[in-house]
């Protein structure tokens, strides 16, 4: 993978996969948007803007695609056909071997649980990530694959490799097939059968085979993903979350109401509103310099505004104390 890549987005995988299975990009990218919009737990909706609310995939998303590319056809069928075979469960419990009789492909594989081929695949995806086996040297020499037969009878698939190399050449398969029907109904109305139904007299069955070397892309991808992780320390990660919740919190609620009552007020309790200027919380402090440069020199308006500058810059109280030695008009007159 190119060292550049830090993380397994949908537009690095559905590039990695193109190039692992020879089909067009536009096809399995078309197939991977088919599965979002159908349900983002199929392929994962990535943030708007890319970057680091870019979708980060897991075995499950990857698995999710390469069903999709082997069994969907036409494409548009690609959401229920994925979840009729990870649906499938295991028909046949493998045979219970010594230890000491069986190979390394099939001591590994045994390390793998999981019952239905959904889950079987996905820890089939985070085996051959774990760089302490070596599993893709191993299952590979083993011939390793998966035989996914779309038969619309009875939809099914093998997983098939030799357990006991190089002590002989016998195979070990693994079957999986739909859940057995409820009593009294037939396989044709269950929806755990009939999930690739056609009304063809005598349809082609056809199968896939997904070589174990498609899986190995499939780790490399979830490797990086997990690397990723590692790498990017837990406060970088809340820090996402939390701004990831305070947005979507924004989106939800209601645009804020201005509110007449504090718009009213100003906010200087000595600040005046002047005949003909509106009042803006943005509006810098009044000063004669700017009052003059904005009118004429000599003309009316100049003289009001100088005149209300000069009430507002002597603040409250307006009327000042008289002096007690300064006799007013009225005094005057009543001692003459």
């Amino acid at each position: 993978m190119p060292g550049d890549r830090n993380v397994a987005t949908g537009a690095h995988a559905v590039e990695r996969i193109a190039e692992a299975t020879g089909i067009l990009p536009a096809t399995v990218f078309r197939t991977a948007r088919t599965l979002r919009e159908a349900d983002p737990t199929l392929w994962p909706e990535a943030a708007k803007g890319g970057g680091r609310g870019a979708a980060h995939l897991e075995p499950c998303h990857l698995v999710n695609l390469v069903l999709a590319l082997a069994v969907a056809d036409p494409i548009t069928a690609a959401p229920k056909a994925v979840a009729g075979y990870r649906a499938l469960v295991r028909h046949r419990l493998q045979q219970v071997v010594q230890p000491e009789h069986i190979g390394q492909a099939a001591r590994l594989l045994a390390n793998i649980s999981a019952e239905d081929l959904g889950g079987w695949l996905e820890q089939l995806v985070e085996l051959l990530a774990d760089p302490d086996n070596n599993a893709g040297a191993i299952l590979m020499e083993a011939g390793h694959h998966v035989d996914l037969v779309a038969d619309p009878r009875i939809p099914r698939a093998c997983i098939i490799y030799y357990p006991n190399l190089p002590d002989d050449a016998d195979t070990e398969t693994l079957r999986f097939r739909p859940v057995h029907p409820l009593p009294g109904s037939s396989r044709k109305s269950d929806s755990a059968s009939n999930f690739l139904a056609t009304k063809a007299p005598a349809p082609i069955v056809r199968t896939a085979t997904l070589p174990v070397s498609l899986f190995i892309v499939l780790a490399d991808l979830w490797d990086h993903t997990q690397r990723y992780r590692i790498a990017t320390p837990l406060g970088t990660i809340l820090k996402l979350g939390r701004r990831d919740l305070r947005q979507q919190a924004k989106r939800q609620s209601p645009p804020p109401q201005p509110d007449a009552s504090a718009s009213a007020i100003p906010e200087n309790e000595n600040a005046a509103s002047l005949p003909g200027v509106a009042a803006s919380p943005n509006q810098p402090p009044l000063n004669a310099n700017d009052r003059a440069s904005n009118t004429p020199e000599g003309s009316p308006e100049r003289e009001i505004s100088q005149r209300a500058f000069n009430v507002v810059a002597a603040g409250p109280p307006f009327i000042k104390e008289r002096p007690p030695n300064v006799r007013t008009r009225s005094t005057v007159k009543a001692s003459e």
